[in-house]
């Protein structure tokens, strides 16, 4: 982590003793954030050094737009009827990547990098993970990269981009936080697709089969796309909630801090299953989510009847046939 901080020259160290006694009252924190993945069968363990950002009092502009699933499902029908194969790229580190900040903002090394240096500062180049404006700071980036290549931005979706030559659709793509989605001519690839690859740090370039923001994606041969998402409406399926130990509260009886945070949780993957695949949910998660801090027994129960319905058991496969033809299986 710390190679990456310095490869992406995220700092600069100065001394403590220089600091004014002003300055030294707005120093920052830091925290590690461990994050545990499953990779092929194997759990790989990743350390993220994050800023305490709420320690922060400036305010800052915090906005960063990602793309939604009703224009992601707009790209990938584009994709089919042009003919055009489906890739997607993921950004390493992407906040890391971001512009340059334009506030003072000073951190306190964590204490692994201190050691006997117990007077050094870090005044940040660039924003650190935790920062509150780390997320649009990358965005920016992106954006003002993607335009100076000649691409254009949907002003209704400001996360998708168009690119035209001479009148000619050549290729579009579409960013969510550090993952993009693409797709377009050999064109597109080379002033496109080639430079954001080498302006950024990012993993390889996957053709036809990924997984994008919990959709498991597959083009065949033939040019059609099919969305799976069979996975992720297990994964929410199988957060059942044990009513067990809610037993004997009335239905009007308020949650405990800990099941309100559980419910924020299962509510909250009801609401993106709700977005990709299952609509005729909507309502009832909108009304599910007014209840938040002050969630009751029987919206406990409400919420665990929805998990049990029927329809979230069953794959929602989609397919965008090679004339953009949306059919549900």
């Amino acid at each position: 982590e710390f190679e990456l901080l310095k490869q992406f020259n995220t700092y600069e160290e100065i001394d403590l003793k220089t600091l004014t006694d002003r300055q030294k009252e707005t120093i920052i924190y830091t925290m590690w954030v461990i994050v545990e993945k499953e990779n092929d069968g194997k759990t790989i363990r990743k350390g993220r050094l994050c800023a305490k950002g709420f320690q922060e009092m400036a305010e800052v502009r915090t906005d960063s737009p990602t793309i939604s699933k009703q224009a992601l499902r707009v790209v990938i029908a584009v994709i089919v009827a042009k003919g055009w194969k489906i890739c997607s790229v993921d950004a390493k580190s992407a906040f890391l990547q971001g512009t340059n900040i334009e506030r003072e903002v000073f951190i306190k090394p964590p204490r692994e990098f201190e050691g006997k240096f117990t007077k050094t500062i870090w005044r940040l180049r660039k924003v650190l993970y935790g920062l509150k404006d780390a997320p649009r700071a990358w965005y920016v980036r992106v954006d003002q990269f993607l335009k100076s290549l000649g691409c254009k931005s949907v002003t209704a979706e400001p996360a998708l981009y168009f690119f035209v030559v001479e009148d000619r659709l050549e290729g579009v793509i579409a960013t969510h936080v550090d993952d993009f989605l693409m797709g377009g001519t050999e064109k597109f690839h080379s002033q496109v697709v080639g430079p954001l690859m080498g302006e950024f740090v990012v993993g390889e370039l996957e053709i036809e089969k990924f997984v994008f923001c919990g959709w498991k994606i597959e083009q065949s041969k033939d040019g059609s796309i099919k969305i799976d998402i069979e996975h992720a409406i297990k994964a929410i399926s199988d957060k059942q909630v044990d009513m067990e130990e809610l037993k004997g509260m009335k239905k009007d009886q308020l949650l405990s801090d800990i099941w309100q945070k559980k419910f924020r949780s299962i509510v909250g993957s009801l609401n993106w299953l709700a977005i990709s695949a299952l609509p005729e949910i909507s309502f009832r998660v909108m009304v599910l989510s007014t209840k938040f801090g002050s969630a009751e027994f029987q919206d406990t129960r409400k919420a665990s009847k929805l998990l049990q319905v029927r329809s979230l058991m069953d794959s929602k496969d989609k397919v965008y046939s090679t004339f953009g033809k949306l059919v549900c299986l």
